[in-house]
């Protein structure tokens, strides 16, 4: 019994020579975080889920479909638990524990229960090799400073076996991972609140200045609208300054070809004038739009026309019976309209309610 104690740790101590001194001369893939290899890695991994399925069917653990480094990434980010199985083509009970382990309905019901993430990888793939190097004691330093190897178990197991180790380190570190959750939560909770709170004030913010951007443009707008009213008004008024000094003089009662109109004025004013055969048509217009100004002073000054501006008429010259219209015609002469001879009455219409200064 002694003899068989000694010779097993004779081989004990060798095999642990010969594996440090075998993983200080073969030659190991190196892992490179580049584009490539991410994307070898992920194929390898699709692959042995692919060649998992196709031997031992599709009931197994969920397999996390993505390298190990991101199943790592997942599970420090989501505070969970994360079984690597790392497998060997080579290895006498592979396919035992592959076909009665990892097919069992009570260890995969138990991993999803508890949120358990699962990676596996055949050490064959380089990968799956380095995660068995970084789970050495000389490869302790590549793992992440906030994830630990809480637990490691090698060879054959069943089932029973497997849930009964993974609920001892559930219930010694589950209630940390918990707690670690709900912080992570809770300062979820508290970034979407501020999110939200960033938002609210930015849309706020954001209809206060497009509410004076509006006020601005209608005060801007108004001001526009009354500086060229003012400036309407005002060309207008020098328009009727200038035509009325541009008016005949009315002719006197011994001239012949005259004729006698009548206007009632809008304001309900009766104005009777005299005019030529030869005045126009628009000279009946100017008159009726100069009369107000016929009671000022004259001024000793000539009137000038405006610049760029066109006067419109905003009467029309009627006759009541019967009712005949006369447009404004600046070539049309008063003697070729028959029905202004040899006298006629004529109402004012207005065409439209502009704020005047009548």
């Amino acid at each position: 019994m002694v003899l068989i104690t000694i010779v097993t740790a004779c081989f004990n101590l060798l095999k642990n020579v010969l594996q440090t001194f075998l993983y200080f001369i073969i030659p190991r893939p190196v892992i490179v975080d580049t584009q490539a290899q991410r994307a070898r890695d992920l194929r390898l991994t699709a692959q042995f889920i692919q060649n998992f399925e196709e031997k031992y069917g599709v009931a197994h653990p969920d397999f996390f479909q993505g390298t190990y480094s991101q199943a790592l990434d997942r599970a420090k980010n989501d505070h969970r638990f994360l079984m690597v199985i790392l497998e060997a083509d080579e290895h006498d009970d592979t396919a035992k524990f592959n076909k009665e382990t990892l097919t069992s309905d009570d260890l995969i019901s138990f991993l999803r229960d508890n949120n358990i993430l699962v990676w596996a990888g055949n050490v064959k793939d380089p990968e799956a090799f380095q995660v068995i190097v970084l789970q050495t004691p000389h490869g302790s330093s590549g793992l992440s400073p906030k994830m630990t190897v809480v637990d490691r178990i090698e060879g054959l197991s069943s089932p029973e076996t497997l849930i009964a180790r993974l609920t001892i380190q559930i219930n010694r570190y589950g209630p940390g991972l918990q707690r670690f959750r709900m912080d992570r939560e809770e300062r979820e909770s508290a970034r979407k609140i501020r999110e939200q709170q960033d938002h609210a004030y930015l849309a706020s913010l954001h209809a206060d200045q497009e509410k004076e951007r509006r006020a601005r443009e209608i005060q801007e707008r108004a001001r526009k609208e009354a500086e060229e009213r003012q400036l309407f008004l005002e060309n207008r008024e020098k328009w009727r300054r200038w035509s009325l000094a541009q008016l005949p003089p009315e002719p006197s009662h011994d001239e012949k070809e005259v004729t006698r109109l009548s206007f009632k004025l809008a304001s309900g004013d009766k104005v009777i004038r005299r005019f030529r055969a030869d005045d126009t048509v628009e000279m009946l217009y100017i008159f009726v739009d100069t009369y107000h100004l016929r009671k000022e002073s004259t001024s000793s000054e000539t009137p000038q026309p405006p610049k760029d501006y066109v006067h419109k008429f905003d009467f029309l010259l009627v006759s009541p019976f019967p009712r005949i219209e006369y447009r404004v015609d600046k070539f049309k002469t008063i003697k070729e309209e028959n029905s202004f001879w040899p006298s006629a009455n004529l109402i004012v219409e207005i065409m439209s309610n502009d704020d005047d200064d009548e």
